[in-house]
């Protein structure tokens, strides 16, 4: 008998894009399987643009909190041995459930199965150019060690997963309000191992209301990264540990610096220098300071 395939889509005001995703999912080339929607708090037509699929899914409403908790919430709700997420602006290609079951099946020691994933515009159209996927893998990293700072995996839209592993490893964090699906990854990286397909069965959507948009939302989430993997110092290998924790407060800062935070991006590179004073050279440090002198200013003649 088939496994049975739960595909759990959190939502939140996706009006124009929600209907396209759940038609990819209900036209998937494998059987079983439940299609279960999550409205978390939607205020536009997703209502009425679900119900045109009426017995098809199971429809959940909640009161708005975050994806995290809308996924979560849908995995209580689900039955299937797999679970598969979607997000509400993204696509999938007709077989990728097909393809990942297969996977699962023949190979018991696979715990994830992730899929290659191309980029569309607001319209759905492959968009070709300069958009490229983090997959190079370093060398002499496990994928824990690299999954500490870089998201190779990618999207949830990617991601099947065994239900086991899932309740072993937990669910989302719900505190988090960017790079729950790296932490996620990375918890699962620790206990099982990750097949990855490199044929682009899934469709990212870049638009306007794209998380990555905002970045201090992210550097929010990396923060929250790295002082889960503070508190895991002890049992980890320290030259990995101070590698990934220097990467991630890098990371922070740029993205601080690039949404004119100039309080927060000093604050995280002087972390970094305490790490590794030579990360920095002169040339940068001048404009830093250049930088950060005339945002204070401009601030305190605006007040």
């Amino acid at each position: 008998m088939s496994a049975l395939v739960s595909v759990i889509i959190p939502t939140h005001n996706r009006q124009a894009f929600i209907g396209e995703a759940v038609r990819s999912a209900l036209e998937q080339t494998y059987k079983p399987m439940e299609v279960i929607v999550v409205d978390d708090g939607s205020t536009d037509n997703t209502r009425e643009v679900i119900s045109h699929f009426d017995h098809a899914i199971t429809y959940i409403y909640q009161e708005r909190t975050e994806r995290s908790k809308a996924r979560n919430a849908g995995f209580k709700h689900s039955r299937g041995e797999y679970i598969a997420f979607l997000d509400s602006d993204d696509v999938w290609e007709r077989h990728k459930v097909e393809r990942q079951v297969a996977i699962l099946d023949a190979e018991p020691d696979v715990g994830v199965v992730y899929t290659g994933m191309s980029y569309l515009d607001t319209y759905g159209r492959t968009i070709k150019g300069p958009i490229s996927e983090k997959r190079s893998e370093a060398v002499g990293q496990s994928l824990y060690e690299i999954l500490m700072t870089e998201n190779i995996v990618g999207s949830p839209s990617t991601v099947m997963v065994r239900r086991g592993c899932l309740a072993k490893a937990g669910l989302f964090d719900e505190t988090m309000r960017s790079c729950e699906d790296l932490d996620l990854w990375r918890r699962l990286a620790e206990h099982y191992r990750f097949y990855r397909i490199s044929e682009p069965l899934a469709g990212f959507r870049l638009h306007s209301g794209n998380t990555q948009n905002d970045r201090s939302v992210m550097a929010e989430g990396y923060e929250t990264i790295l002082l889960k993997l503070c508190c895991q110092k002890d049992s980890k290998d320290i030259a990995h540990f101070n590698l990934a924790a220097f990467k991630l407060l890098v990371k922070i800062a740029d993205l601080y610096w690039h949404d004119r935070r100039p309080d927060k991006f000093m604050d995280f590179c002087l972390k970094a220098v305490r790490m590794e004073p030579s990360c920095f050279g002169w040339g940068f440090w001048k404009t830093s300071i250049i930088y950060a002198t005339r945002k204070l200013f401009a601030k305190r003649t605006a007040a």
